[in-house]
């Protein structure tokens, strides 16, 4: 079996200070086990993946910081039917922010 990937670009729209950017929801139906989300930004800020029974309450799966000028990876098991990226800024506005994700199927 193989890995299939389906990617998605969340933002790339700066942040201002304090500011909170929470991506779409994505239905994980199907045979998707993992979620990723990939953030660069040039200033600080919180990378976290968000998951959901009912696409209603929303519980935070993983979270990892991100320091100015850095990319951080997280990858997080579905086990719950619906997904989420999130990204909360630190104290300074963007200059620069690039947050992806992808839904990471089972092949046959």
């Amino acid at each position: 079996a193989r890995d299939y990937l389906i990617w998605y670009t969340d933002s790339t729209t700066a942040l201002a200070a304090g500011a909170t950017f929470t991506g779409s929801s994505r239905d994980t139906t199907g045979n998707y086990n993992k979620f990723r989300a990939r953030a660069y930004a040039d200033q600080p800020g919180t990378l976290y993946i968000d998951q959901s029974r009912d696409n209603a309450t929303w519980r935070t799966a993983d979270s990892v910081a991100v320091g100015a000028g850095e990319t951080k990876f997280l990858e997080a098991k579905v086990v719950a039917r619906y997904v989420r990226v999130r990204y909360v800024n630190g104290a300074t506005p963007q200059g620069a922010f690039e947050l992806i994700s992808a839904l990471v199927g089972i092949g046959a």
